[in-house]
């Protein structure tokens, strides 16, 4: 199986090229459940792997592909290390900013936290990596999408507040990130991300 293929080259230890190979050469299916079989430790471990073998800069188009027509919804399939609610899917949309991009988060605890809203730039400070900035959202939410809801408030403050993400790439068409907090650094969550569908206009 795929994600026992995966697991087995992250025990290894295996170089960030070796691991994108393995996982561009899946199918969208296989590479979607290899990325969604990894536990708690596996994603810390990915994580550090991914920055092995000087991964180089990372573009917006890793998310949202050049070809993808404007105003659709790209969405990626994921797992976190978190006890619960651990497989969601992050959503992606271009803007009219060609340096950034929306994103929302989905899943089953989306009706208790809401959307979670985060805009997507390269890490100033570090090229080879994305920013998921969940303390500057967007004016508006695009077209069929959640209605904005503040990450700072209720429930969502507790998940959503004051966090940013950092994502690396593992190839083309999968990812791992961590989750930070501003001023008190790491949380010690990391999360696994790889490309599932294109949405309609509106979606």
């Amino acid at each position: 199986m795929a994600a026992d293929g995966l697991r087995e080259l992250v025990r290894k230890r295996a170089r960030r090229v070796t691991l994108a190979a393995f996982l561009d050469a899946l199918s969208p299916r296989d590479r979607m459940q290899a990325v969604q079989g990894l536990g708690a430790r596996a994603l810390a471990a990915l994580w550090e792997l991914a920055a092995t073998d000087d991964p180089g800069p990372i573009e917006l188009s890793l998310l949202v592909p050049g070809p993808v027509p404007a105003g659709h919804t790209v969405e990626w399939v994921g797992v976190n290390s978190l006890l619960l609610f651990r497989r969601f899917a992050k959503r992606f949309v271009r803007t009219s900013d060609p340096q950034l991009l929306v994103g929302h988060n989905t899943g089953a605890a989306q009706w208790l936290v809401g959307p979670g809203y985060f805009t997507v730039t390269v890490r100033p400070d570090c090229p080879s990596e994305l920013l998921f900035d969940y303390t500057r959202v967007p004016p508006a939410a695009p077209p069929g999408w959640p209605a904005l809801r503040s990450n700072e408030q209720g429930l969502a403050r507790m998940v959503f507040g004051g966090m940013y993400d950092h994502l690396r790439a593992v190839g083309s068409h999968a990812a791992v990130g961590a989750a930070f907090t501003y001023g008190r650094g790491p949380r010690g969550q990391h999360f696994a991300l790889a490309r599932g569908s294109l949405l309609p206009t509106g979606v």
